[in-house]
């Protein structure tokens, strides 16, 4: 049985949420892990603080438009997560979800030229019969007709296309999704089997290579 509440105790670590104000909070819908991703009621209210109340939400979300990743939304409880852009047309913003340096999810605002990409990581692939599947982490899947995307790469898409390959490699930069430093941002200076080594600032450091989310170097800008 699947119950619309979660107690906030144990609401994700990611979650910036008051955890003795009340027992329970919204949980969010299946279909994606919510470690990384709140449901749309929590992002109104705590993250862009458009609304008090749930109340409030439910009428801005039928009465406005509000876009989660260029599709408008009415289900307050849809998963919205790490790297979604959420954006109000009416009143021209745009946000995405990222993660602060201590490693809660926060809203970042971004500029019209870039609100209608967005960046996703290749969690699998598939081979089909004339193509390949590449799956990523929050369930997008596209098509693709070469076999040089890999798994832990990233790719810049607009409107369901690839416009840039962002492959895990030297030089790349990331933001890290897990681990002790997650939240931190920096480039990678040399990527070991399961394990990377990057520079932050003045420090170099390593880390499991599956923390690692490859941005482009506008979306490395905006989300530090």
């Amino acid at each position: 049985m699947v119950h619309n509440h979660l107690k906030r105790l144990a609401a994700p670590k990611a979650w910036v949420v008051l955890r003795k104000e009340r027992v329970f909070i919204t949980r969010p819908k299946p279909g994606r892990a919510f470690d990384l991703a709140m449901p749309l009621n929590q992002v109104i209210k705590l993250l862009l603080k458009k609304a008090d109340t749930k109340k409030e939400v439910r009428y801005i979300l039928h009465h406005e438009h509000v876009l989660v990743n260029g599709k408008r939304v009415y289900d307050h409880r849809l998963p919205v997560g790490f790297m979604d852009v959420i954006t109000f047309p009416g009143v021209k913003e745009s946000y995405i979800i990222s993660l602060s340096k201590k490693g809660k999810l926060t809203a970042r605002a971004l500029d019209d030229k870039i609100a209608t990409k967005r960046i996703v990581k290749i969690r699998n692939k598939t081979r089909l019969a004339n193509s390949i599947q590449v799956n990523a982490y929050d369930g997008t899947n596209i098509l693709v007709d070469k076999a040089d995307y890999a798994v832990g790469d990233s790719l810049l898409i607009e409107d369901a296309k690839i416009v840039e390959h962002l492959p895990l490699k030297k030089g790349a930069h990331i933001i890290l999704t897990g681990g002790s430093h997650t939240g931190m941002t920096g480039v990678v200076e040399e990527v070991d089997g399961k394990t990377i080594v990057f520079v932050s600032g003045e420090e170099t450091l390593s880390t499991a290579r599956r923390h690692a989310f490859v941005l482009d170097k506008t979306f490395a800008e905006v989300v530090q």
